[in-house]
């Protein structure tokens, strides 16, 4: 009995392992099935060998097995030389007899082998690189477009486009509902570096979702103390996904640019939410500005009032 590597068209998904009941010996045969009656047969499942289809039996006769699992391959090979054949012997054993290891072609081409198994898949520098461009709103396209130039082409890069994206998205589920703790913790943490000049004030819900956010940075503080004569103040005309509204203080400096004195995230556009973010923006602020304005938003006008005692709206 013996099986010829080189007819080898298709990969089934399970090996054959026969024992020698003499010695205990155990190696493996390339076949999904075999019908035997004088040795003993297991199938293992090993989705990674090479496996003939063809299983030739003592007599020379070839037996197809019925019911395989084959894997579908788009590379085939033809005309290699590599073989190995194994006899059956008396007492049931089996002998190799012939055995031919070099092949008349390389394994993998330069164009194939950035998809094949050691060349695919990311490793610890492409996940911290797409890890460190999304702190900087930098995209996972382009990320995998930066990498291809560090790499000098794409066949470089050891990755597909898919598999960035599916990285990131993994990365989005994994953190889950803990965003909101991350970006509490980020803003905390620059505050704590910054010895009290980065300011923060936020408020959480009965269930601990973040609903009302107020932060800015000494250089929008020191803007405000400038600049403060005349401030935009509005709301963003529709949310993301969390459901908040983006509310910026905008001003104008000397050379007519706009800049970002403050802002802030509502859940909700009331006036106990308006009320609250203006009382953190004086208690962060320290003075309040001579003309505020506003859209025709009812709630800003009676959330100034109840707040503001000097600024015009």
């Amino acid at each position: 009995m013996w099986f010829d590597l080189n007819k080898t068209k298709k990969r089934p998904n399970a090996v054959i392992k026969l024992v020698n009941r003499d010695s205990g010996t155990r190696f493996g045969l390339s076949s999904p099935d075999v019908h035997a009656g004088d040795v003993n047969v297991s199938i293992l499942k090993t989705p990674h060998v090479v496996l003939p289809r063809t299983v030739y039996n003592s007599k020379g006769g070839k037996e197809f097995i019925p019911g395989a699992v084959f894997r579908k391959k788009t590379v085939r090979r033809i005309g290699s030389p590599a073989m190995i054949k194994f006899k059956y012997c008396d007492g049931g054993k089996y002998m190799v007899y012939f055995f031919h290891e070099s092949h008349c072609h390389p394994f993998s081409t330069p164009t194939t082998r950035q998809v094949t198994k050691p060349y695919d898949g990311l490793t610890c520098v492409h996940r911290k690189f797409i890890f460190d461009n999304s702190k900087l709103n930098i995209g996972v396209v382009m990320s995998y477009r930066m990498m291809k130039e560090y790499c000098g082409g794409y066949k470089h890069v050891r990755g597909t486009k898919n598999q960035f994206k599916n990285f990131s998205h993994g990365l989005k589920v994994y953190i889950s509902e803990a965003d909101g703790a991350m970006f509490i913790e980020n803003l905390q943490q620059k505050v704590k570096n910054s010895n009290g000049c980065y300011y923060l004030d936020y408020c959480v819900d009965a269930t601990r979702h973040l609903t009302r956010v107020f932060w800015t940075d000494p250089i929008g503080r020191k803007d405000f103390h400038l600049f403060r004569d005349s401030i935009s103040f509005d709301t963003t005309y529709d949310t993301k996904k969390y459901s908040l509204v983006f509310c910026p203080f905008t001003g104008v400096d000397h050379d007519k640019r706009c800049v970002t004195f403050c802002a802030a995230l509502l859940s909700k556009e009331d006036v106990e939410s308006f009320v609250w973010i203006f009382q953190t923006f004086l208690k962060c602020m320290g003075n309040e500005t001579s003309c505020l304005i506003i859209d025709q938003n009812p709630a800003m006008g009676i959330a100034i009032q109840k707040v503001f005692t000097k600024t015009k709206h």
